[in-house]
Formats: structure tokens, sequence, C-alpha cells
């Protein structure tokens, strides 16, 4: 039996909540973005599955408790992160999602929301090389460029920029 395709949507919650708080002075529109990562899978035939990733602790920009609610209630899972020091990050955790999924399910597009693409180049570049369509969701302006164009990357001909304007309205302009 063929798998259904999916579309695997990882979200950096600490690192959308701290751009778009200083691009706009406002909290992300999770239901917006919710809403749009519908209409993508829906446009692409295939099933979403969303995954949200917090850290929990104290974060000025946010409460992580209504987050981690508003979130799931707008239909996208969360993975609440223990972060044990400073440099714990949550963007290990991501790409472990990614492999996971990649694995078990058949995955034809990943969607990352960050601004850390450094992080995510390696994880990019497997997916561009397995024919995985791939969206880099936030500001431009702030993802840092040289991930573009990294050392021995393929040409990125499946990834997309989908750029986070005016989030108070949730458009998203790939």
């Amino acid at each position: 039996m063929a798998r259904l395709p999916t579309v695997l949507a990882l979200i950096d919650v600490p690192n959308i909540n701290a751009q778009v708080y200083e691009v706009e002075n406002r909290r992300p529109p999770w239901a917006d973005i919710s809403d749009w990562l519908r209409r993508y899978a829906e446009a692409a035939k295939a099933q979403l599955e969303p995954w949200a990733y917090l850290n929990q602790e104290v974060d000025p920009l946010d409460n992580r408790w209504e987050t981690q609610e508003h979130l799931r209630h707008v239909g996208i899972k969360t993975h609440l992160h223990q972060k044990v020091n400073p440099s714990d990050d949550v963007d290990d955790l991501m790409v472990h999602k990614f492999y996971e999924v990649w694995d078990s399910r058949n995955l034809t597009d990943l969607i990352i929301f960050s601004h850390d693409m450094r992080n995510f180049a390696h994880t990019v570049r497997e997916a561009e090389i397995a024919g995985i369509n791939v969206v880099l969701v936030g500001f431009p302006n702030f993802m840092g460029r040289r991930f573009l164009t990294p050392v021995g990357a393929v040409e990125h001909k499946l990834v997309d920029i989908a750029e986070l304007r005016n989030a108070s309205a949730g458009a998203l302009v790939t």
C-alpha cells in the first residue's frame, strides 16, 4: 500500500518569536501560519505534519505555556525542550524529526520556519538531493544569505524562500 505524501513543517518558535518581535513588535500570527500550512498541504495533495519546538525557559517575548496551548489549538503539534544550559537549542531536535519522518513516511515537502539557517544547511542539502521540496520561511534579510550558497551545495532548484511579511496579517509570500 502506497504511503500518502507528507508535508513536514518544522517551526523554531524561540527564533520566529524573536524575529517577528524585532521586525514587527508583535507575536507571530500562529493561526494564520497554521492556515497557510494547511493550504500548502492541500495544494500539494499531501498530509500535513506540523511541529513547533519551544525551549522550557522563561521567554521574555512570549509566555511559553500560552504559546504552546495556542499552537496546539490551531493544529500544530508541540515539543517542549528542557533547556539545561544557555547554549541548548531546538535545532538538533528539528533535524532529528526531519530524519524520523523521512525514514517512516513519503516525505515530499519540508518547510522550516527559522532564521538559524546555517544550522539546517546540511539537512536542506540532503532533502534537496533526495528530491524533497524545501521552503524556508522567515524574513529573508535576517536569514543569513550565506546559507543560500554554502560551499559544495547543490543549486537549490527545489528550495524556495517564503517571506513572513506583515506577520500580523499572516501573509506568506513565495
